[in-house]
């Protein structure tokens, strides 16, 4: 008896709040998509099993992997089939610590000429964009990973 009267109870809710109940559906589930948009970025994860190069510096001080972007997200498929643009960069010092990480949805191409690591003198990141080329200044992040102020 009672789960039937928990049934007539649901049935009723249902159709008297059915147009609320369609709107709290559609919210969870447009801020479900966002979240996993945010967290699940095609460039969060990222290892030897996504690495297609390695450009070391000049003086061996730091070296930049290119890894290509995972199928998470609906944008990084489509630029998975577009094929041109689907790769990022991680800066890593000779230690293996992480220095610098290309903006999370940036999708660079694979082209590597020009391409300028930082050196013990030289703190500037050169890489090419969709934009064109970028240069960052690493020197804050390079002093807080080696634990300078």
């Amino acid at each position: 008896m009672k789960g039937n009267a928990f049934a007539v109870f649901i049935t009723t809710v249902l159709q008297k709040n059915s147009k609320f109940i369609k709107k709290l559906i559609f919210i969870i589930l447009t801020i479900v998509m966002l979240i996993w948009l945010f967290f699940f970025s095609s460039s969060s994860f990222y290892g030897d099993f996504n690495l297609c190069y390695t450009e070391e510096g000049d003086d061996g001080e730091y070296y930049l992997n290119m890894y290509q972007h995972l199928p998470t997200t609906p944008i990084a498929v489509y630029k998975l089939i577009d094929g041109y643009n689907k790769y990022f960069w991680v800066l890593y010092n000779k230690e293996g610590k992480e220095i610098w990480h290309s903006p999370h949805y940036a999708y660079l191409s694979d082209m590597v000429g020009g391409l300028v690591v930082p050196t013990k003198k030289n703190n500037f990141l050169r890489y090419k964009s969709n934009e064109g080329w970028e240069t960052v200044d690493l020197t804050d992040k390079i002093n807080q990973v080696n634990g300078k102020k």
